[in-house]
């Protein structure tokens, strides 16, 4: 860890130039960092590049993420609540969920992780459990080719983590 890093995030010096403290880390992270609009064409387009330069170098991989969760987390439903017009069947972020599958089914890691947004559980939309859409796509993942994932949620209690 570069010692401006530490001292920056100790709040002892103003952020450096980055490019500047380790200029061949910086051009990995530029050329690693995407920023992309989920759902998109553009945005599939590039995954699936990353995803075949992945599967190209590495026999195994392991995905860690979450699907974009604007729609149904409570700060996303507590800000489109009173807004005049909002039809949730009809925002296409509440589906998003769908994207982070695509993204498991052409990857096929040996592992992922997924975040679940504290919201989530409890969203619907047309009268379905958002939760529920996202376990039945889960569970379908691999269907006919032998890839089946076990699913498993992580449970904190008492300060001690299990999995369920």
């Amino acid at each position: 860890m570069p010692d401006q890093f530490i001292d920056f995030d100790a709040r002892l010096v103003p952020e450096p130039d980055w490019s500047a403290v380790d200029a061949e880390a910086w051009q990995l992270a530029i050329d690693e960092a995407r920023a992309l609009e989920p759902g998109t064409e553009a945005a599939a387009t590039a995954i699936d590049g990353a995803i075949a330069k992945l599967r190209k170098n590495y026999d195994d991989t392991i995905l860690i993420g979450g699907p974009p969760c604007q729609a149904y987390s409570l700060i996303g439903r507590a800000r489109t609540k009173g807004k005049i017009g909002y039809v949730p069947e009809v925002d296409e972020r509440h589906y998003l969920f769908r994207e982070y599958i695509r993204v498991l089914d052409r990857l096929r890691p040996a592992a992922f992780v997924m975040e679940n947004v504290k919201g989530m559980p409890a969203s619907t939309v047309e009268s379905r459990l958002v939760f529920k859409m996202l376990m039945e796509d889960l569970s379908s993942l691999g269907t006919g080719q032998g890839n089946h994932y076990d699913l498993l949620a992580v449970r904190v209690e008492d300060g001690k983590a299990s999995l369920q």
